[in-house]
């Protein structure tokens, strides 16, 4: 018998993009990789674009009052990749892919460091990449240690943050 003993979920769920108006101030080189982003900009998501994704959130995740903290665009080019990080201070975090044609975010174990330290990958995943398109949407904790590789083409992503009261419904 196989017992999953610590659980991580990741929700992948196909949106429509077209429900998705965010007005982004302009991208600017950021994080250590100096991927472009509008993260530190003014990024306006109009009211149905909120409902909407406040819908789906309440649809996948277990509680009752959710809230969308932050939202910012990522644009990749030819080499652009994201460092390993988290999001720190938010509940959970979701990638909308907006224009992809690989994805290049690799999720890794929660425990990833203590792993390789003993094992080599072929005896515990250390990482994950899910396989989405454009139109996807992953919701998963904001503690997960994520990166994004380098990518070859162009891609856009749509990043953000909610916080939950932890209260369940």
């Amino acid at each position: 018998m196989k017992l999953d003993l610590f659980y991580t979920p990741i929700h992948k769920i196909k949106i429509d993009l077209s429900k998705i108006k965010l007005d982004s101030g302009p991208y600017v080189k950021t994080f250590d990789s100096k991927t472009p982003s509008t993260i530190s900009t003014d990024n306006k998501l109009s009211s149905y674009s909120k409902k909407y994704l406040l819908e789906i959130f309440k649809e996948h995740l277990p509680f009752e009052k959710i809230e969308l903290l932050n939202i910012w665009k990522n644009k990749y080019s030819h080499g652009d990749y994201q460092e390993i990080h988290v999001h720190a201070q938010s509940s959970f975090s979701f990638i909308i892919y907006e224009k992809i044609k690989e994805c290049n975010t690799v999720f890794l174990n929660p425990a990833w460091k203590q792993i390789v330290c003993n094992f080599d990958d072929s005896f515990l995943n250390t990482s994950k990449i899910i396989n989405c398109s454009t139109g996807d949407m992953l919701i998963f904790p904001s503690y997960l240690e994520h990166y994004v590789k380098k990518h070859e083409e162009e891609a856009i992503t749509i990043s953000g943050n909610i916080k939950v009261d932890l209260n369940k419904k």
